[in-house]
């Protein structure tokens, strides 16, 4: 035996006799214990085609779609029927597996790292809290970037707003994990946070490309604040959130003056107080709720 190369890919291969008959649908619920619950691809043998892998993938995270489907536009023989798409159903899933915490964000690693923690039940019992507000934010958030570009006509201002709302969902889910080392709870009324928020970001997405950014960037400055608030108040000792709290806090910066260099403009002052205050109702209610 010549052994001509002695380097292998790392790759796990997994044989399954799915049935002579089956259909692809049928293979796929055969393989289900094996793929557990984690993106995946599937083809036939015989799919030949140029497809970009690594754009496919980001594209189906950037646009937080349940499915993907790649195929070859043949010409028909026949008329068509030409059905808009509906994005409604859509929608409805994006806001089950956030208010599940079930969102998929990017590939970050989580900002806090793993080490002993000596807090007392006092100091515990405040993060929770803190916690529980900056979770039903992060919530309103997905809610209103999504309601933003559901409406949107501005491919480019869409696309912002799908990557912006792509790195709020890591926040989403620091925070969830966050609260479950510390042993708390979510807010109850996060569905509720979730429907005005997505209703909200509908009505200013709709007022316009300029509008829209200004909003983003209004929501974001006001985001800064609040985290600089719970900065200040949080115990030193909890190094763990502080952590969290300061990395979410400069991709909400990041996020404002992104929103400004792409068009926005500076909203109303009335505006900018009526949006203050529905903020401050969903995070006093949300500390204890």
């Amino acid at each position: 035996v010549k052994v001509h190369r002695t380097d292998v890919e790392p790759w796990k291969i997994t044989l399954v006799d799915t049935g002579l008959s089956t259909m692809t649908g049928g293979r796929l619920l055969r393989i289900k214990e094996y793929l557990k619950n984690e993106s995946f691809i599937v083809t036939y043998g015989d799919g030949v085609a140029d497809i970009n892998i690594d754009q496919l993938v980001n594209h189906h995270k950037k646009m937080g779609l349940k499915a993907t489907l790649t195929a070859v536009k043949l010409p028909s023989r026949f008329g068509a029927v030409d059905i808009q798409k509906d994005n409604i159903i859509n929608e409805f899933d994006i806001a089950l597996k956030t208010l599940s915490n079930k969102k998929s964000g990017t590939s970050r690693g989580y900002p806090a790292e793993e080490s002993p923690e000596n807090l007392t039940q006092e100091e515990k019992d405040l993060s929770i809290q803190l916690m529980r507000v900056n979770l039903a934010g992060e919530v309103a958030a997905q809610a209103l970037y999504r309601g933003q570009a559901m409406v949107c006509e501005d491919d480019e201002v869409k696309e912002h707003l799908i990557n912006a709302g792509l790195e709020e969902t890591d926040h989403l889910i620091w925070c969830k994990k966050r609260l479950d080392e510390l042993g708390g709870n979510g807010s109850l009324l996060n569905p509720i946070w979730y429907a005005g928020s997505f209703a909200l970001g509908a009505i200013f997405g709709s007022l316009g490309k300029q509008t829209s950014l200004g909003f983003v960037e209004e929501t974001e400055k006001q985001v800064v604040k609040h985290l600089e608030k719970h900065l200040e108040k949080i115990s030193q000792e909890d190094k763990k959130t502080i952590k969290i709290l300061e990395t979410m806090r400069a991709d909400e910066d990041q996020h404002a003056n992104e929103a400004s260099e792409s068009g926005g403009e500076e909203l109303k002052d009335y505006t900018k107080k009526f949006m203050s205050m529905t903020a401050k109702v969903m995070t006093s209610t949300s500390a204890h709720i």
